[in-house]
């Protein structure tokens, strides 16, 4: 009716074979952009949490991605700007809060309200651009007074 138990044989691992067996994690040159650091607020307290994103894009090319290296991929970063030169002069002098001011908002998706940006920049080009020209423009310095010539 019963059998009789065997002894259980202990299994012994030898940890060196294992870790040829292990894949391990590697640093990624392009982690950095798969994280982002979220504050948030619970009650009075502030929190910050890691929120992992990704970019199908950067995960399927990881591997061309870290062979090509950190300058090339700057070099095509860079290569993606568009190539008109009214745009790029424009960007070069203005700063970053005036080129907010023009960019279009995200919220921005219906048609109708694309249309309606449209004809906004159409309609305010040219004085978008004097503002910008004119807080670019340096303050005129005042003459300085000449010296009075003394008299003896």
């Amino acid at each position: 009716m019963f059998r009789q138990r065997k002894d259980i044989a202990r299994y012994s691992f030898n940890v060196a074979s294992g870790i040829e067996r292990n894949n391990f994690v590697q640093p990624s040159p392009i982690r950095e952009f798969m994280t982002e650091k979220v504050t948030y607020f619970n009650g009075s307290d502030k929190k910050t949490a890691i929120a992992y994103v990704d970019d199908i894009y950067m995960l399927f090319n990881q591997n061309r991605l870290d062979s090509v290296g950190r300058d090339t991929i700057q070099k095509w970063l860079d290569g993606l700007t568009p190539r008109s030169d009214s745009l790029a002069k424009l960007r070069e002098n203005v700063t970053d809060e005036q080129l907010m001011e023009i960019c279009k908002s995200r919220y921005i998706q219906s048609s109708s309200e694309l249309l309606a940006w449209s004809e906004y920049l159409n309609a305010n080009y040219a004085s978008i651009l004097s503002s910008i020209e004119a807080s670019k423009a340096p303050e005129p310095t005042p003459e300085p007074t000449p010296e009075p010539v003394p008299t003896e």
